[in-house]
């Protein structure tokens, strides 16, 4: 592809690249349907996979190769199945992808292949594989110097790590992202929302971890709206669900749940596995919050049961402790010890910390109800050593709680230590040492309430009071805390409805903008749709023609429900109705009266005005040029769609349109005519000429033998004369025998003479009278033009040879050929000699490649001047204006040449050096 696609773009984006694909067609239309099905690989997935499809067919129909473009395809699919829960098909499909970026040096998609490879593993339980993933991914973006694919790619990798050690997530990466109010270039990318939605998760997670649950529902709240700009619809769902959790944690479960239906509205669409399932686990957790512990066992089964194709992601994780959670409440231990199990498994496969200490300490709880306090005891201490691993304080203390609770069961003893007389205690003291040494953490009533009753056991009364007190004064905080909860849970809400608020608002701004764009691009569209109308409509010369292609447009831009074209009849007081239809059937042509004060046609005619009938659905106007009337228009519409400003605007423009062709058409008619006359002139004056030459070519043989029978007749009479007495002798009856033979020679030389020359003009006559197709003989044909043209070209002076090997024969039209070369010769005759100076002109001819014979006539007279050159064949250009030249014979030629006979005719010549017209023709025309 020529251009870079980017990772995510802006719904606007979307609404602009699927606008500029309906414009496309062709090799131009593939690369815009593959960055289409990119942009809408989350957003609209079935689409997105029937673009690539149509992309796909065009490759196999023809279209260039494009490895990037190819690669980019197969990576929409690998989104598709991943998304999908298709995970070896996903990681198959990436890595072709990969290697096709690779090959075609696209470092931008080899980032977005190595990003989406990086989810696939996250879901199969490598999360290991997913950070090396992600990190090539920032590699390869740093390559293709993509700034906004840098960012994401680094907020999603700090995002990432607050799971690990929020510690080091905030050490690294808390002052990265501050967006400045100013105009600087990293603020402006950081409110792209692509980067948006990871870096504002980012600090949302971070803030959770703090317990600043107002700003972290704040920024989790920013970050949800921006996922779902940017198309990243899953991303979207997570966000929601973790606002969600953290409302839970405030005691707003209403709200909570809220969000919880939120992110399913967004999944169902989808039936993604991952964002269904999310959404169920999620809320399944709330609603075991709410006591509501059979529902939440049968929404988090069907979780684990759409999770299923990911069973080694971190969702089926947190589904399983959720669903075991549920088994302790009610106090099925024995469920709640084979979920914890399984989840271990899971959890120490895939690195997971905090289930790897949740599962642990959960199993202990379950194996303390069944009677198993060994096995209990050895978990919980597992728990607590991974706790202190994990530099995980708030685990520590939860692991210190179980450990004392099953030594409080069983009440050991610390062997060899006579400091210490209850082992639970020692777990007790540990746990209130580390929340006392830990700002926001203190320890649950319970907890104080059973080291208080250690303390008792053992005599230690004092103390035991101090514990008491202080936990009634924990108690008396938590109270606090919890009104706090409230308080926050209530800011938490009045901001989010102010935040949407906002966003309604704002998104009502984008409607009336897309509506305001909307409308613009349609009138532009119909702007555009308009001048190719106008062009067409105008191109037509035939006033047939130009009403039928005025219907068509009409009907194409106009909702006509029937439509009619009146023209001015030539009477001048009617107006006929040259095109009338209606529901799509052609109805019987009507006249009206321009007088009719009935009709609306004749009414809009009289008037010269556009006129609005029956509500506006009905709809004339007048076709004008100036004040002069071509004709009216008139339009009817349904009932209930009348025609508003832009339908009348466009009736106003194609009104004028056709106006202007119609005159146009009249006017070419009107030449059409008076050409036609001319040329009918211009026959007769060339019958003519050949008259005057039938006539003085035939007086001399006719001549002759007149005289010669005048003379055998005056003999012959002698003759009789002399035979009627005795004064016939031999030798006058032999010299009139010999008289008489030789006369009868002359006559029969003459008389043959004279038939061929009637013969020749007989065909040249019918030739240049009629268009009829035959084959015939080129020099044949030539040689009858010539002989008919004798006498003018002798009595001229001059002299006209032809050329032609007899062999040439044409299957095409000799009339209009005759009258073409009858029109060089008499223009050579009037423009191309000097008076009184002779001159010779040339017919000849000689066959080309392929199938066609090449013509010269040439003379040797005074040529053309150059700047009259280029003009010869312009009808009406003639320099012998008023002497004879009419200034049509060699327009008519030119039209002749190249239209009837199929061929070419050009003019070559410089003054003094006479002019030489070549015609290209082919040896039969087409039909």
């Amino acid at each position: 592809m020529n251009e870079a696609v980017e990772m995510f773009v802006p719904d606007e984006g979307v609404l602009a690249a699927s606008a500029a694909l309906a414009d496309l067609q062709g090799p131009a239309r593939r690369p815009a349907l593959v960055r289409l099905a990119w942009h809408l690989r989350q957003r609209d997935t079935r689409r997105a996979l029937a673009l690539c499809d149509e992309a796909g067919q065009a490759s196999r129909d023809g279209a260039e190769p494009d490895r990037a473009l190819a690669a980019r395809l197969g990576l929409v699919r690998a989104e598709a199945a991943w998304l999908g829960a298709r995970l070896d098909q996903a990681r198959h499909l990436a890595w072709e992808a990969q290697q096709g970026f690779a090959a075609a040096g696209d470092a931008g998609g080899c980032a977005d292949a190595c990003w989406l490879l990086g989810f696939v593993c996250a879901d199969a339980g490598d999360v290991r594989g997913r950070d090396a993933l992600l990190q090539a991914a920032q590699e390869h973006a740093l390559v293709a110097r993509d700034p906004l694919r840098i960012e994401v790619i680094e907020a999603a990798q700090a995002r990432l790590s607050v799971l690990r050690d929020p510690q080091a997530a905030q050490a690294r990466w808390g002052d990265r992202w501050v967006v400045a109010e100013s105009g600087d270039p990293a603020a402006t990318l950081t409110c792209h929302p692509a980067v948006k939605a990871w870096v504002q998760d980012f600090h949302g997670l971070l803030a959770a971890q703090t317990g600043d649950l107002v700003r972290s529902t704040a920024c989790l709240s920013a970050a949800f709206e921006a996922a779902q700009a940017s198309g990243q619809l899953l991303r979207a769902v997570l966000i929601a669900t973790n606002i969600g959790t953290g409302l839970n944690t405030l005691g707003d479960h209403e709200a909570a749940l809220e969000w919880m239906q939120r992110a399913l509205e967004l999944a169902r669409p989808t039936a993604w596995p991952t964002s269904m399932g999310l959404s169920l686990l999620q809320a399944g957790e709330t609603l075991r919050m709410l006591g509501r512990l059979d529902s939440a066992q049968a929404w988090l089964r069907e979780a684990l049961q759409t999770l299923e194709p990911l069973r080694e992601s971190r969702l089926t994780a947190m589904a399983t402790m959720y669903l075991a959670e549920v088994a302790m409440d009610h106090g099925d231990a024995a469920t709640a010890l084979r979920l914890f199990e399984q989840l271990q498994q899971q959890a120490d496969a895939s690195s997971y910390r905090d289930f790897q200490i949740g599962c642990r300490g959960g199993q202990a709880r379950a194996l303390a109800l069944l009677g198993r306090p060994e096995q209990a005891l050895a978990l919980a201490q597992q728990s607590l050593d991974l706790a202190r691993q994990s530099v995980d304080v708030p685990r520590q203390v939860a692991a210190l709680g179980v450990l004392a609770d099953l030594h409080a069961q069983a009440q050991p003893t610390v062997p060899g230590d006579t400091s210490a007389s209850s082992m639970a205690l020692v777990y007790l003291n540990e746990a209130m040492a580390l929340a006392d040494n830990h700002a926001g953490l203190s320890l649950k009533p319970d907890m104080l309430q059973a080291a208080a009753r250690e303390h008792a056991r053992l005599g230690q009364h004092l103390r035991a009071y101090e514990l008491m007190i202080k936990t009634v004064e924990v108690m008396n905080a938590l109270h606090g805390s919890s009104t706090g909860k409230q308080a926050t849970a209530m800011e938490i809400r009045h901001q989010t409805e102010r935040a949407q608020v906002e966003l309604k608002h704002h998104r009502a701004l984008a409607v009336a903008e897309a509506q305001r764009a909307a409308v613009l691009q349609q009138t532009s569209a119909t702007l555009e749709r308009l001048s190719a109308a106008g062009q067409e409509i105008t191109a037509h010369l035939d006033g047939a023609d130009v009403v039928q292609t005025l219907a068509r447009h009409v009907h194409g831009l106009l909702d006509a429900h029937a439509f009619a074209l009146y023209l001015p009849a030539a009477d001048g007081r009617h107006l006929q109705a040259v095109f009338h239809i209606e529901a799509g059937q052609a109805t019987a042509a009507t006249r009206v009266a321009l007088g009719d004060a009935d009709q609306p046609a004749a009414r809009c005619a009289r008037e010269r005005r556009e006129l609005l009938l029956e509500a506006g659905c009905r709809l004339l106007a007048p076709m004008l040029i100036g004040e002069r009337l071509l004709g009216v228009m008139a339009l009817q519409a349904l009932p209930g769609q009348a025609y508003g400003e832009r339908e009348r605007l466009v009736c106003r423009t194609l009104c004028a349109y056709a106006a202007i062709a119609l005159d146009n058409a009249q006017a070419h008619a009107q030449l059409r005519q008076a050409r036609d006359k001319l040329v009918d002139k211009e026959k007769l004056a060339a019958l003519g000429s050949l008259v005057a030459g039938v006539a003085h070519e035939l007086n001399t043989p006719i001549g002759n033998g007149l005289l010669i029978a005048s003379s055998l007749r005056d003999k012959t009479h002698q003759l009789a004369g002399m035979a009627q007495g005795p004064n016939l002798k031999r030798a006058d009856l032999h010299a009139f025998v010999s008289e008489a033979t030789e006369g009868f020679e002359l006559i029969m030389r003459g008389l043959t003479s004279a038939a061929s020359l009637v013969s020749s003009f007989k065909q040249v006559a019918v030739d240049q009278t009629s268009e009829q197709r035959r084959r015939f003989n080129l020099q044949q044909t030539c040689l009858d033009v010539a002989k008919s043209l004798t006498s003018k070209v002798r009595l001229a002076g001059h002299q006209l040879s032809v050329g032609i090997p007899p062999e040439l024969e044409l299957d095409s039209y000799p009339g209009p050929l005759c009258q073409v070369l009858n029109n060089l010769i008499d223009n050579s005759l009037l423009h191309g000699f000097a008076e009184g100076v002779p001159g010779q002109m040339r017919l000849t001819a000689e066959a080309t490649e392929p199938a066609r014979v090449l013509m010269r006539f040439a003379d040797d007279g005074r040529g053309i001047a150059s700047e009259h050159l280029k003009r010869v064949f312009e009808p009406f250009f003639t320099t012998r204006l008023g002497q004879g030249g009419s200034g049509l014979g060699l327009s008519i030629s030119y039209n002749i040449v190249n239209s009837l006979l199929q061929g070419q005719i050009s003019v070559s010549s410089s003054p003094g050096e006479g002019a030489v017209f070549v015609l290209d023709l082919p040896l039969s025309v087409e039909a």
